[in-house]
């Protein structure tokens, strides 16, 4: 086992990375930014080292400053948690001309787990389904001509990306130039390979399902059971749900097939997810992901398996500590993610200064977040600040238990997403199953699903105000009436009681 490991990463998967490496009996050192300083990763590390700012700003990704910090603490493996270099050949390469190891999976040699297109290739000759779509282009002409083939709508990708960045949805011609362009900005700006992008055929309805995967250097492999990731925005994974309620069976057997003989023909070591996308009657793989994924707190909640301590393990070399039939389940685990975003303009950032944070808990709930009260919640990164996972034996169980469990979260100073997925617990098309990974991108629909955002609290509130209002004017009975046809509440009866003793 390793004695030092470096985290290079922040928020929650660097809180969760510096718990698991001191559980390993390691020592835990991590960086942060400047205005990461208060973070719980930061301070239950056993050293942690400020990052000086990068000109460029992001400096999470300041490769020569985070390779010389290595070396200098003498650390034996760096983990990068996922987004920012969690794949980036560059940075591996130059840990291990230092003799670092960095703790992702490892492969074939001549294959790169990050090159998109390459893999899809490989997946192909293995007789896997795959999305239509091009070979690697670095220029609007060859996609322009690469578009012909694939056919609108279409999905453009950076070669290289992660996390929803570097993807853009393109429904004709006149949007692949600026499309393309943006794309690149954005690699450029996040360290992928710039200029390197490739199309797939847009599939609008479909859902995400994506099987993590354990491979030691003995060649043993566990499939755990997959996650249905669907509810996303701009790409990124918004619920998870483990196992997918919506896969066949005979489907997911398949799936899993094909996930074992892929890993085998790559020699994968280390953790990786698969992905798919299911229209509801073919699945079509997509890519391999070499990082461990925000999700893996879902499967490590259904499975009893610790996924970081495992990924730590099979990157110092030990084999596999669990077998597939191990991970036999009855249960069934909904994740749901929240973030500092104002739900109802576009999931724009919503930064400030966390003025109260109160997280849920009980039997089958659990919250994990890397912010408390008086924290700062900045616009730089990511805006995910905590994530609430409930176990039961049903969907159905599961949902009531997380609505219930959504009521009780607060959190004052910022706009976050607690609302609107108060309002998907509640939202019918939800609950039975009814929708896509375009549920949230859907303008309708998501005006329908923020008709069931207002609260019994926020009922509360506004009955009371309304009184007081009423209380100087008369003539606004309608008010009243109004507001009262909206609410779950009977706190305005009681104020229409009250008012009318009052008159």
């Amino acid at each position: 086992m390793f004695s030092k490991v470096l985290i290079v990463n922040r928020g929650l998967i660097q809180a969760n990375c510096v718990r698991a490496v001191k559980e390993l009996g390691c020592q835990a050192i991590t960086v942060y930014a400047p205005n990461d300083k208060n973070s719980s990763g930061v301070r239950n590390a056993d050293e942690a080292w400020e990052l000086e700012p990068k000109s460029s700003g992001i400096p999470y990704l300041d490769i020569g400053q985070i390779v010389d910090l290595a070396a200098k603490l003498k650390v034996d493996a760096v983990h990068p948690g996922y987004g920012f270099l969690s794949q980036n050949a560059d940075f591996k390469k130059r840990l291990n001309e230092k003799g670092i190891k960095l703790i992702s999976a490892d492969n074939l040699d001549g294959y790169d787990l990050a090159n998109k297109p390459q893999i899809r290739e490989f997946a192909r000759k293995m007789g896997i389904p795959i999305l239509p779509g091009s070979e690697t282009c670095a220029s609007v002409e060859s996609l322009a001509e690469a578009a012909k083939s694939v056919g609108y709508p279409l999905v453009m990708k950076a070669t290289e990306g992660y996390g929803g960045i570097g993807i853009r949805v393109i429904e004709r011609e006149s949007e692949l130039e600026a499309s393309y362009h943006n794309v690149i900005a954005q690699s450029e700006r996040f360290m992928f390979n710039a200029h390197q992008v490739y199309l797939e055929r847009f599939f609008p309805k479909a859902r995400h399902i994506e099987f993590p995967v354990a491979r030691d250097k003995h060649g043993n492999t566990i499939v755990f059971p997959e996650r249905d990731c669907t509810v996303q925005r701009r790409f990124q994974k918004l619920i998870t749900e483990s196992p997918s309620p919506f896969l066949p069976d005979s489907l997911r057997s398949k799936l899993k097939s094909a996930v074992h003989m892929l890993m085998d023909q790559l020699q994968v070591v280390g953790f990786v997810s698969v992905e798919f996308l299911y229209d509801g009657n073919q699945a079509y793989f997509i890519e391999v992901n070499s990082y461990m994924q925000p999700s893996h707190g879902v499967s490590a909640l259904l499975t009893g398996v610790d996924m970081l301590r495992e990924q730590i393990s099979l990157a110092a070399g030990n084999p596999l500590s669990y077998r597939e039939s191990d991970l036999e389940s009855d249960k069934y685990v909904m994740g749901v993610f929240v973030s500092a975003e104002d739900t109802e303009r576009n999931f724009v950032p919503s930064p400030g200064v966390i003025t109260r944070m109160h997280l849920p808990y009980g039997d089958g709930v659990y919250s994990l977040t890397n912010v408390f009260t008086n924290d700062t919640v900045a616009t730089f990164y990511d805006p995910i600040i905590a994530m609430v996972m409930v176990r039961e034996r049903t969907r159905e169980k599961a949902l009531i238990k997380m609505q219930s469990a959504l009521d009780a979260l607060h959190i004052d100073g910022v706009k976050t997403s607690v609302p609107l997925m108060r309002a998907l617990m509640r939202f019918p098309e939800f609950r039975r199953g009814d929708f896509d990974c375009q549920l949230l991108t859907n303008k309708e629909t998501r005006e329908r699903i923020f008709e069931n955002v207002r609260t019994p609290t926020d009922s509360e509130i506004a009955g009371i105000l309304a009184a007081l209002s009423l209380q100087r004017d008369a003539s606004k009975q309608h008010i009243l009436d109004q507001a009262r046809s909206h609410s779950r509440s009977n706190i305005w009866d009681m104020a229409s009681e009250w008012f009318s003793r009052s008159k």
